[in-house]
């Protein structure tokens, strides 16, 4: 098996987020529907920034965004690209809160790299 973590780098991996995309709080609305139909509501849902600092990119210069991949299962993500992150000025939330910019790394894995964690992860229609 390979790591995600040995496989994809970044040029700074103490800067980087890896954001696990399930859904914008509506279950029948999917991120994996979003990014394989190239829906603008992907770049948004991963640049949306909140009070709540834990969906945040705050402290990262790069974002490995995936999407649950739920043809297969709750624990499958599929890779959505390798972005570098610019917090945008002034400070907004609840809203795109951030400029995202897809580096030419990997891009050939988009739609294409599915991974697989260990056990499901937050809340979703499958748990």
């Amino acid at each position: 098996m390979i790591k995600l973590s040995e496989f994809i780098k970044t040029p700074n991996d103490k800067r980087t987020k890896i954001k696990f995309n399930m859904n914008p709080a509506d279950v029948n609305l999917r991120a994996w529907d979003f990014l394989l139909e190239d829906d603008s509501e992907w770049l948004i849902m991963n640049a949306w920034k909140t009070k709540q600092p834990n969906n945040n990119l705050n402290h990262a210069d790069y974002l490995i965004a995936l999407a649950q991949y739920y043809p297969y299962g709750p624990e499958y993500f599929v890779f959505g690209g390798l972005y570098r992150v610019e917090k945008k000025i002034p400070e907004v939330f609840n809203d795109v809160g951030y400029n995202l910019t897809l580096m030419n790394d990997y891009q050939e894995y988009i739609k294409r790299l599915i991974i697989k964690i260990e056990k499901p992860i937050g809340r979703d229609v499958y748990n």
